[in-house]
């Protein structure tokens, strides 16, 4: 049986126009972490380079194990570096699994995405 899920993203990314953004940076999130189911949602910070990313996308897996390894390879494809994990207790736990995870990139990438923050959260549906 096949459990549901769903991951939302919040992605900062540092780019001057958003042109850019949709052609260069974008494609190279979709190719991390996949496309989202709705698109996504693109803010603009004001009187700042950054654009705030967000999408939602449903998704589903066999075990909440599979799901958890699914989202920490996904982070790690678009951010190689440290991330902040919490809820991995409920994998074990007998309720909806839970986990929200967040990374601060001090000095963003050269190459697309300069990503800046992430922020993601997946729980069981």
């Amino acid at each position: 049986m096949k459990l549901k899920f769903v991951v939302m993203w919040s992605i900062y990314v540092q780019c001057k126009h958003k042109r850019k953004l949709v052609t260069v940076h974008l494609p190279a999130i979709d190719n991390a972490v996949g496309k989202p189911d709705t698109g996504w949602v693109i803010e603009k910070e004001d009187e700042s380079d950054l654009f705030r990313v967000v999408s939602q996308r449903d998704f589903h897996a066999s075990s909440k194990d599979e799901a958890a390894i699914a989202l920490i390879r996904k982070a790690y494809a678009l951010f190689d570096g440290t991330w902040s994990f919490s809820g991995l207790s409920t994998l074990n736990a007998d309720r909806p699994l839970y986990i929200m995870a967040g990374a601060n990139i001090q000095t963003p990438q050269h190459l697309p995405p300069a990503i800046t923050s992430v922020m993601l959260e997946v729980e069981q549906r």
